[in-house]
């Protein structure tokens, strides 16, 4: 389980506002939703669509961006949201 800070959004709110229950492993299919860890100044973990992977790299999407991510950055695959939990740990600064 974790807290994204950024990334995709759903149709219950940002993903910030939410908790996501991830299986771990860099493992990763097109078209599947990922947790993964991007470096300084970004935010971290952020939730993205993965568009496409090749050898040690894959290519991701969150918001409007297109990114290419060293597969050890992956978290692993998104199996659930449970919204808006993460609302409530922003509020306490987690």
């Amino acid at each position: 389980m974790s807290h994204p800070h950024d990334g995709l959004s759903n149709a219950l709110g940002s993903a910030k506002s939410g908790l996501v229950i991830y299986k771990k492993g860099s493992n990763v299919t097109e078209g599947s939703k990922v947790l993964i860890t991007m470096k300084a100044p970004a935010k971290s973990p952020l939730l993205a669509l993965v568009k496409g992977s090749s050898g040690d790299s894959v290519d991701i999407q969150y918001t409007q961006k297109l990114e290419r991510v060293n597969k050890s950055q992956v978290y692993g695959k998104l199996i659930a949201v449970v919204p808006f939990l993460g609302s409530v740990l922003s509020f306490v600064g987690l």
